[in-house]
């Protein structure tokens, strides 16, 4: 019997208070993208990642833990551990119980605890060994009902109702995207919440007052490592956060041409980020934001407050200054990432895509009904190394390789 392969790596989320050495465990396979509706609404993020650990984490202090409550105490169950400062998952401990040694007790149950943690805030580990080329798998995504971005990172697929990878995988590389024409008639409200349903909230189709807002060009359209603030500063003022019901992004390029004036707009644009300060925020690998005008959201009746964005009660999300004027906000009880929005462009703000409603009418996790897509470029890719290295490093870099080839054609 083989052994099973360690390393020790080190942690940090994006406001440091979790930083400690932790040692992974199963470093030599493949690592799980779980796609399912739960891990979705549960992150905000379209996807999360996780590695085992071979034994618990030395410290739990500053993370608030959020359980997945059984409904039996004998089947499996997650508890799930984020900074309460700035909303990194770090942590998933799931446990199942079995029958105790006590055999005057039919109610005693032993817990099994197993630790994971999430690939994200791995900062440093141990450098891939050349022999073994660790990869990915994807677990769930007939949840998605349109494959979600495994759509763009072909590889295994283990599927919630079909183990066969040869059937999933082959699957995988002929499905076409379903059709984004389907504006006309049908629902005016996209609901979002996340995994607990404190933070409820509706997006409205883009109406007259989604163009008033003047926001400067996102780092997926002209990277700014590379154009001058002379150009990302949008001088021209393009309404570049909405969208017609025909795609104007193409795959090759993430700039999109000037609409026509006649164009309705019926959707958002929307991007995949790897950029240092996303990954340590969530946890997890790959940030997908829609630019949603604050005009457009909508939150559920509460307590004390207005509907709207703007008017939101005192407390009922978390807010964290990753830096000066810019704030990352997640859910208090079960840590999903919320919003991103900055000072400079306080009308259109930037909405975690993990937390769409994608059970009513035929719509996918993508969302393509609402969203539109730029696919010539994930944000901030050239900085998917920032602050980690190791083999982590290494296979962040290769998640974005694909993604990119895949969102590309």
């Amino acid at each position: 019997m083989s052994t099973k392969a360690r390393s020790n790596a080190t942690i940090s989320c994006l406001c440091g208070s979790i930083q400690q050495t932790v040692t992974l465990s199963h470093v030599d396979t493949d690592i799980v993208l779980c796609h399912c509706t739960s891990c979705r609404h549960l992150s905000g993020q379209l996807f999360t990642s996780c590695v085992a650990l071979s034994s618990a984490p030395a410290s739990v202090d500053g993370l608030t833990t959020y359980h997945s409550d059984p409904d039996h105490p004998n089947l499996e169950t997650t508890s799930y551990y984020f900074c309460s400062t700035c909303g990194c998952h770090v942590f998933q401990r799931s446990s199942y119980y079995s029958d105790s040694d006590d055999d005057d007790n039919d109610d005693s149950y032993k817990e099994q605890p197993e630790w994971a943690v999430a690939t994200g805030v791995i900062t440093s580990s141990k450098k891939d060994n050349p022999s073994i080329k660790i990869n990915w798998q994807h677990q769930k995504v007939d949840d998605t009902k349109d494959w979600g971005l495994s759509l763009w990172l072909p590889t295994i697929i283990t599927s919630t109702s079909d183990n066969n990878n040869q059937k999933a995988t082959k699957i995988l590389h002929t499905i076409t995207a379903p059709s984004t024409n389907n504006t006309n008639g049908l629902d005016h409200v996209l609901h979002a919440a996340c995994h607990c349903k404190r933070i409820s909230f509706s997006l409205s189709r883009p109406s007259e007052a989604s163009t008033l807002p003047h926001r400067g060009y996102p780092d997926v359209m002209y990277s700014y490592a590379v154009e001058p603030e002379s150009v990302t500063s949008n001088p021209h003022d393009e309404k570049w956060w909405l969208r017609g019901p025909e795609p104007q992004c193409t795959s090759s390029s993430a700039r999109t041409p000037p609409l026509d004036e006649n164009t309705k707009f019926t959707r958002y644009f929307t991007a995949a980020c790897v950029c240092k300060s996303c990954r340590l925020a969530s946890g997890f690998e790959v940030q997908c934001w829609a630019f949603v005008p604050t005009c457009n959201i909508h939150f559920a009746s509460v307590v004390e407050g207005g509907r709207d964005f703007n008017t939101l009660p005192r407390g009922l999300l978390n807010r964290y200054e990753s830096s000066p004027g810019v704030w990352r906000e997640f859910c208090p009880t079960c840590g999903a990432t919320v919003f991103y929005h900055a000072e400079e462009a306080e009308d259109v703000i930037d909405v975690s895509v993990g937390l769409f409603d994608s059970d009513k009418w035929d719509r996918g996790a993508r969302v393509e009904d609402w969203l539109e897509w730029g696919r010539g470029r994930v944000s901030y890719a050239e900085g998917v190394r920032e602050g980690r290295s190791g083999g982590m490093a290494d296979w962040a870099e290769r998640v974005l390789r694909g993604l990119e080839g895949g969102m590309r054609g």
